[in-house]
């Protein structure tokens, strides 16, 4: 399985910024789903601000997850 991600700059309207990669392992579609929302935060910007469009509901709920878990 394959994931990916975007990142484009809307502030100062710099270059897109592309990510593959292949999801080995287990084929999981939450796995890729996760694996693709992680690696996009690791890249970005501390203080960015950062949009994730996503029609996961499971993979959204891991997340939610772990934010009240340290909450």
């Amino acid at each position: 399985m394959g994931i990916g991600w975007l990142l484009k700059d809307t502030v100062n309207n710099g270059p897109n910024v592309e990510f593959k990669a292949a999801n080995i392992g287990w084929p999981s579609s939450t796995k890729a789903e996760i694996l693709a929302i992680l690696t996009a935060l690791i890249v970005v910007i501390p203080g960015s601000t950062v949009e994730i469009h996503t029609d996961s509901a499971n993979a959204i709920l891991q997340f939610d997850k772990y934010k009240k878990e340290t909450s």
